[in-house]
């Protein structure tokens, strides 16, 4: 496949959900689509560690941010924008494991 992907609907995990997605981009070949029913898609096909960070009682997890083509999904729709063939969503975590060894390095 080409790295072309204006014609898809192209979603990449950062941070943490980067290391542990079975694909850290995956691209949809789908026309249209709202964002809820792509997050749907994706715990679908993702597995239980991934799962366990990505959703917290049966929601997205508030600690990850949301970009569709770099806009923060609250200035838009939420989870009802609506996604169309060439956008870009991108998951950052807010929250990552880095300070737990920083912590520890100097708590002890």
């Amino acid at each position: 496949m080409s790295t072309d992907h204006k014609h898809f609907i192209v979603a990449r995990f950062m941070a943490i959900l980067k290391r542990i997605a079975l694909k850290p981009v995956i691209i949809f070949d789908i026309d249209e689509i709202k964002l809820k029913d792509l997050v749907k898609i994706i715990i679908l096909i993702n597995n239980q560690e991934f799962n366990r960070r990505f959703i917290v009682n049966n929601l997205l997890s508030s600690d990850i941010l949301v970009f569709v083509n770099g806009v923060e999904i609250d200035i838009l729709s939420g989870l009802d924008t609506v996604l169309k063939r060439g956008d870009e969503i991108v998951f950052l975590p807010t929250v990552h494991g880095g300070a737990n060894i920083y912590f520890k390095y100097y708590l002890q």
